[in-house]
């Protein structure tokens, strides 16, 4: 049995009312999310012009730049801070050493002062002049614990010894100079012959 559906303006007008309010919801909606699509665009849009004017290769060679010049500074820090340990270090053997030099300045002196003292008095020992008899075979100290003569042969008109151990020849009235601790002194053959021999020695 077929079924008659009676269509009035009424229901006409409501079915277009419906329609006309679905189609814009649904404008809304696909308008919402056209809106933050846009949004979206224009953002990375935005960080692509700021990207550009950075001039993202320059910076990046600045920013390598600037991490090799602050490597190289610390280098440099860890080498001063190394320089610097090993100049105190330095300082505090220099101080050690002239600490050291100065002791043995004070040592020298001190023996330069007791070298000189007994030098002179050596030369007060030898200001007056000696004389000796001499037999071969015998010997003589001229400078205490320092030069010794020895007579070896005898003549009459000269002798021959041994001064320190070294062959000397010395004429009847004849000198030989020998020096004591930079003093200048004479030993001379005063008398030869075949028993004895006289000798002076003298330091002016």
């Amino acid at each position: 049995m077929p079924l008659n559906i009676v269509v009035t303006w009424k229901i006409l007008g409501s079915a277009l009312a419906f329609l006309a309010s679905a189609m814009g919801l649904s404008a809304l909606v696909l308008w919402e999310f056209r809106k933050d699509y846009i949004e979206d665009l224009k953002n990375q849009i935005a960080v692509y012009h700021q990207a550009e004017s950075w001039k993202l290769p320059e910076t990046l060679k600045n920013l390598n730049e600037v991490s090799g010049k602050l490597q190289s500074q610390l280098s440099a820090a860890a080498e001063i801070k190394k320089l610097t340990t090993d100049i105190s270090s330095a300082e505090v053997g220099a101080k050690q050493l002239a600490a050291e030099l100065g002791e043995m300045a004070a040592k020298n002196k001190d023996l330069t002062s007791a070298v000189a003292d007994l030098k002179q008095a050596l030369r007060k020992s030898l200001t007056e002049a000696t004389q000796f008899t001499l037999k071969e075979g015998e010997s003589h100290e001229l400078a205490k614990n320092q030069i010794a003569f020895g007579l070896t042969t005898l003549y009459p008109s000269r002798v021959i010894g041994l001064l320190n151990g070294n062959r000397v020849e010395i004429p009847l009235a004849g000198s030989l100079l020998i020096d004591v601790n930079g003093v200048t002194c004479s030993l001379r053959l005063d008398q030869g012959g075949y028993a004895a021999a006289v000798f002076s020695f003298n330091c002016p």
